[in-house]
């Protein structure tokens, strides 16, 4: 790929499978997204339940 040039849209990549839901909790809540992302992690870790060994 040529990095000189800088015309049109860009590609977002990230190595962590939650990347696009942060980015859209950005753009539909703004300054409150990181807390909303904080208690949604917490709830989805409570709907999974212990874990076995």
């Amino acid at each position: 790929m040529d990095q000189s040039v800088k015309v049109g849209r860009s590609a977002y990549l990230c190595s962590s499978p939650y990347c696009h839901v942060e980015k859209r909790l950005k753009r539909i809540f703004g300054v409150q997204a990181a807390q909303i992302a904080t208690h949604m992690s917490e709830v989805l870790k409570a709907l999974e339940g212990p874990k076995e060994k």
